[in-house]
């Protein structure tokens, strides 16, 4: 029998794990766990693994990338088998083990697509006051060019918003055709006390 005082905790939960499910392998014919695994060495073997990865991961990567080159349909196939349950437990940990890492992923995507954000922003907000209608990025955009960049009420190009004509707290909707373009002094001045209209410039 082989001695476990010389096994770290993780190396005992490994081989209890290898051990708990040697039979549910084997119940399932599934591969069950070869002889070695469990042992002393196989549990060093994988800390060893696992100490590399953590200096240097790009070998692991490359061949993780090589090895779905070369098994693409088989992965994707065992991909579509598994569980729904399975997968979101599995990208839940990967989120929670990797929150820095999502983070920094979810900023640089806020700051590359930032007319997604306000046009998100915009629809929540409307949501919480009950307004009807939404507008997308694309109308968003399209309104500003329309504007030529241009505050509707004075005409400055210096950082231009889309501001609702009829104030959602005043019982305005979040249609586009209640949107128009101030700059941020005439939008802060309006706030939610008049429901006056700007036309374009070329359009006035």
């Amino acid at each position: 029998m082989t001695d476990d005082t010389d096994l770290t905790p993780a190396q005992l939960r490994t081989r209890e794990y290898n051990r708990r499910y040697a039979a549910k392998y084997r119940a399932e014919g599934r591969r069950r766990p070869s002889a070695a695994q469990g042992t002393p060495e196989h549990c060093r073997q994988l800390e060893r693994r696992r100490a590399q990865y953590a200096e240097d991961p790009s070998p692991h990567v490359e061949r993780t990338k090589a090895y779905y080159l070369r098994n693409a349909e088989k992965v994707k196939a065992k991909e579509r088998a598994r569980p729904a349950e399975a997968k979101r437990a599995a990208q839940k940990r990967h989120r929670d083990t990797n929150k820095a890492l999502y983070a920094a992923r979810f900023k640089e995507w806020c700051n590359a697509n930032r007319d997604k954000v306000r046009a998100y922003n915009a629809q929540r907000r409307a949501r919480e006051m009950g307004a009807e209608g939404f507008h997308t990025a694309t109308d968003r955009r399209a309104l500003l060019e329309r504007y030529d960049y241009r505050c509707g009420k004075c005409g400055s190009r210096e950082s231009p918003q889309i501001d609702h004509i009829v104030p959602l707290a005043k019982g305005g909707t979040n249609w586009p055709a209640n949107l128009q373009v101030l700059c941020k002094s005439c939008n802060c001045q309006k706030k939610d006390f008049n429901t006056d209209a700007y036309l374009p410039w070329s359009e006035a």
